[in-house]
């Protein structure tokens, strides 16, 4: 997922004290589900989750049913941001996140009144036979996700609910949100893994590692996707150790050791680990040919520390035939950083019914020195309490950028300093980022956010009439500006939507050019990676060719530019 950046501060008593006097209201959020044609769907879960903070057994979210009309109601919700999720209805699921809004959550504040459409999911359909062609019937298969309705990789296990065959081993999967999928076989999830049990089969008649994947789409049906049971190779093991020291074993708790295919980003595998069993000794067994990314992690076992406590370096192998063993994790003490959000009360107020609270916005911190084909973008997101003071927590090793994301549009982030503790030594300004070393406590970092923010929603389109452009396009905005005023926070950039639209919000006012690029690859998990535009060297051959296309923009204080058009 990416997000646009911007910080600094100012520290102003009155402001504080302004502050404090938002949060004292409570308010809202309604909405209504419905179908793409505008139907309500009555007595549907829906849940409202306070973001940015860790889920436990304190933010399990709130949940109630839809009424006749569709209709729902949260009541007396401090100024946050909420999430929104509505469960499976049948063969229904929540519209996509689409490509322009990074592949992150939609947002909500108090007063909203969302419209939450569903649209009726995809269908895969096929039969399961034995090695003789008899059909095998009560075996379960799972639909996996592999890539969501834009290509992005999923770097989570999303599994479609799973059926079992009836008495003709056929099988049908509903309900499914739009995306790629890889679909598998085996006997019942609840039977333990013994000598004589065979592994999951994929379609059609094979190992993960050479699943045929399949493109689903909202309402549509993918039928005779057959597998012949039981055909398959066995694979490698993949085993090692997990190490750390007796003092962090004696605090954590949940211990969690994956497997992901370094090619794709796709999640292959898990198992869980007692992380007060020093040394504790993992295996994976029927992992076929190809590279791999390894990490652990464990959670605290205070209440007070939510989350992961402990993480590994994502560790690469490669399995060529034979098994890979020895591999040692070693667990090391995440890191936390600490800071405030100050808002600029010098800059030119936007005309707006509704003044958000500074609570309604999050922090986040993202590792920038991963390689491209990491499967988990590591970070920590934070939500900002009503003196505007935020805590990222359980943070590896390594250097990290602050991700402040603001939900009103009349926002934007002004500048990010450090100061106390996190002196220039750790923060590097002109790249912004922030080093981070296992069990470090940072804390002095001042995000400024000022008003005044302009907003550009436009299209991206072929210079020659009946030419398709590639669905994989990225969009920047480059400051006109150079030398010594060079600031990565006037940089951003963004994906289009599979029809070349994109958006940017939040952005500070002033003059631009626009640039347009190819993605290097069909196969990049776009959503994890850092923007390239924080990268010095990078920004000035940006402003190189920016300068030569000669795509011009000017954003005005509060303009929202709505039909800009991009020649490529």
């Amino acid at each position: 997922m990416i997000l646009t950046l911007r910080d600094a501060f100012l520290i102003s008593i009155l402001f504080v004290s302004t502050i404090s006097a938002q949060t004292d209201k409570t308010g809202v959020i309604t909405g209504r589900v419905v179908t793409e044609d505008g139907t309500a769907m009555a007595n549907v879960t829906v849940t409202l989750s306070q973001a940015g903070v860790a889920n436990n057994s304190s933010n399990t979210g709130s949940s109630t049913l839809t009424d006749d009309d569709g209709k729902f109601r949260f009541e007396n919700l401090p100024p946050r941001l909420y999430t929104i999720n509505v469960a499976q209805a049948k063969e229904y699921v929540m519209i996509p996140v689409s490509s322009n809004e990074n592949g992150r959550p939609r947002y909500y504040r108090i007063g909203d009144n969302p419209v939450i459409t569903m649209i009726k999911g995809g269908v895969i359909t096929g039969k399961v036979t034995g090695t003789k062609m008899e059909p095998i019937i009560g075996i379960r298969v799972t639909p996996v996700k592999v890539k969501d309705s834009d290509g992005r990789s999923v770097f989570t296990v999303i599994s479609g609910r799973a059926k079992i065959t009836d008495d003709r081993g056929i099988y049908r999967l509903y309900g499914l949100g739009p995306g790629t999928y890889i679909v598998y076989a085996n006997r019942s999830s609840s039977v333990a893994r013994s000598p004589y049990s065979l592994p999951p089969t994929f379609h059609p008649s094979s190992s993960r590692d050479t699943a045929s994947r399949i493109e689903v789409t909202a309402a549509g049906e993918v039928a005779n996707i057959d597998i012949e049971f039981g055909q398959i190779r066995t694979g490698s093991t993949v085993a090692g150790t997990v190490i750390s020291d007796n003092k962090l074993s004696s605090v954590m708790k949940d211990g969690h050791i994956s497997l992901y295919d370094a090619a794709t980003g796709d999640f292959v595998t898990s198992t869980n680990f007692n992380p007060t069993d020093f040394g504790h000794n993992f295996t994976f067994s029927d992992i076929h040919n190809g590279e791999y990314w390894l990490t652990a992690l464990i959670a605290n076992r205070s209440n007070t520390n939510d989350g992961t406590a402990a993480i590994s370096e994502q560790r690469r192998i490669a399995v060529r035939g034979s098994n890979v063993t020895g591999i040692e994790l070693k667990l090391t003490p995440t890191a936390s950083i600490a800071g405030r959000v100050i808002l600029d009360t010098t800059s030119q107020t936007c005309d707006q019914k509704k003044i958000s609270s500074i609570q309604e916005i999050l922090i986040s911190a993202q590792r920038s020195n991963m390689e491209a084909s990491m499967p988990i973008s590591v970070g920590s997101t934070g939500a900002v309490n009503e003196k505007g003071e935020f805590l990222l927590r359980n943070l590896g090793s390594g250097r990290y950028r602050i991700n402040p994301l603001i939900v009103d549009e009349n926002r934007y982030v002004k500048t990010i300093m450090a100061s106390g503790k996190t002196s220039s030594a750790i923060y590097d300004a002109s790249q912004g980022e922030l080093l981070v070393k296992p069990g470090d406590a940072i804390t002095g970092l001042t995000v400024t956010i000022s008003d005044g923010a302009s907003s550009l929603l436009g299209k991206v389109v072929s210079k020659k009439e009946g030419d398709s452009l590639s669905s994989r396009l990225r969009v920047y905005l480059v400051p006109r500006i150079s030398g010594p005023t060079d600031n990565h926070l006037l940089y951003a950039e963004t994906l289009t939507s599979k029809d070349g639209a994109f958006i940017f919000k939040n952005r500070a006012p002033g003059r631009y050019w626009i640039l347009v690029q190819s993605m290097p690859g069909a196969e990049i998990p776009d959503n994890s990676l850092m923007p390239t535009s924080f990268d010095i060297n990078y920004r000035a051959k940006l402003r190189k060719e920016a300068e030569a296309n000669k795509v011009e923009v000017e954003l005005k204080p509060c303009q929202r530019l709505t039909d800009q058009m991009v020649m490529y």
